[in-house]
């Protein structure tokens, strides 16, 4: 499931992302992993405190983080873009 800010930041990629395919590649395979399992495996999962609480951040380049929160095994995108914005 996505929340309506990670459709947004989706559509951004599409017009901003030099290497479009390859960065949504990148968020296919962590999505993937969280599904397997959620908090450990690719882009070094964390849990997330403050704002985020309840959620965990995997990364998907130096500058981005992909954020989601997982409840009765169903997952939710909160964030792809930026870090902990």
């Amino acid at each position: 499931m996505w929340s309506n800010e990670s459709l947004r930041q989706i559509k951004n990629i599409k017009k901003n992302q030099p290497d479009e395919q390859k960065y949504l590649q990148k968020i296919a395979a962590l999505i993937e992993d969280i599904q397997k399992s959620p908090f450990k495996g690719l882009g070094k999962p964390e849990p997330l405190k403050h704002k985020y609480e309840g959620c965990w951040s995997r990364r998907i380049n130096i500058q981005d983080r992909l954020i989601y929160k997982v409840e009765k095994k169903e997952i939710q995108i909160i964030s792809i873009l930026g870090h902990y914005n």
